[in-house]
């Protein structure tokens, strides 16, 4: 048995990403079982995407180069409106789950899977709260779970 191929096991025996695959794979800290349905979920979206086109909602924490999707969300405001990129800036609106989020905003785009971490998110009152106890980051991670938690428009303004 190879050097490679020994690691490889040993990898998968203590249930961690094999270190052979992270030259080509996003970061992670999770555990194979966990790194795989993540994964899963990051090429189901993409292939709904191949196949129906852009989602009305895109899930932000999915992307392995985030900084890429939202360099073009900036990108299309500004040629949009005609005006320089580097004039504009982001700013984030949170929305409640209930509501018509099925249309494409005007301008932006919805966005979900953002953690908190040292804060929790209130639905019910709309703003950032404490932690609850021994909770130390909360997370939306799936479009299964997009109802949980309220929903986020990512648009963009002139500085």
């Amino acid at each position: 048995m190879s050097s490679d191929i020994e690691t490889l096991a040993k990898n998968m025996f203590a249930s961690n990403m094999p270190i052979l695959w992270a030259p080509v794979s996003y970061p992670t800290m999770e555990p194979l079982n966990s790194y795989f349905n993540d994964l899963m979920d990051r090429l189901n979206m993409l292939q709904s995407w191949m196949d129906n086109g852009p989602s009305m909602k895109f899930w932000l924490s999915g992307f392995f180069f985030t900084h890429g999707f939202l360099t073009r969300v900036l990108q299309n405001f500004a040629r949009k409106y005609r005006i320089p990129i580097d004039t504009i800036c982001f700013e984030f609106i949170c929305l409640p789950k209930q509501g018509d989020h099925e249309k494409i905003p005007e301008d932006g785009v919805y966005i979900y899977g953002m953690f908190l971490e040292g804060a929790r998110w209130d639905n019910e009152h709309m703003m950032l709260a404490e932690s609850f106890d021994k909770v130390t980051a909360t997370i939306q991670h799936s479009q299964s779970a997009l109802s949980q938690l309220a929903n986020r428009i990512l648009i963009c303004r002139k500085l």
